[in-house]
């Protein structure tokens, strides 16, 4: 299968996010984008798709650990997919800079805090058939 080359106004996007994430005032996500090599294509290949847990879904990007015929990286490799990406509509810089920062967000496992203090959240909401907490009995 040939990929579609990616066009020069989606890596100019991609260019735009990397230079918003290096003067983000988060240090990981500085840190991430110094570190963790970012590539741009038009659409996951079935493989990364299949890696990525969904074959039929459009992605947006993936943080990977590692990926044949890329170079190994200590921290993971990223990667933007125009197609998904464009998929939302909107400001594509902006729509790219959200989507790096998710997948920086998977590579610092931010999505598991996230997910936990959801649920946390969700418990302390919860309140037993029978009543209100404010209310008695």
């Amino acid at each position: 299968m040939t990929q579609i080359k990616v066009s020069r106004e989606f890596m100019s996007a991609v260019q735009q996010a990397i230079k918003a994430a290096m003067a983000c005032d988060d240090e990981a996500v500085r840190f991430m984008v110094a570190y963790v090599p970012i590539y741009a294509q038009y659409a996951a290949t079935p493989a990364m798709a299949q890696a990525g847990g969904c074959i039929n879904c459009t992605y947006h990007g993936l943080w990977i650990d590692d990926w044949p015929s890329f170079p190994a990286a200590p921290h993971g490799l990223i990667f933007l997919f125009e197609a998904g990406i464009r998929s939302q509509g909107g400001d594509l810089v902006e729509n790219t800079y959200g989507v790096l920062l998710h997948e920086m967000g998977h590579a610092l496992q931010r999505d598991h805090v996230l997910d936990a203090m959801r649920q946390m959240k969700a418990a302390a909401m919860y309140t037993p058939r029978g009543g209100c907490r404010a209310c008695p009995g």
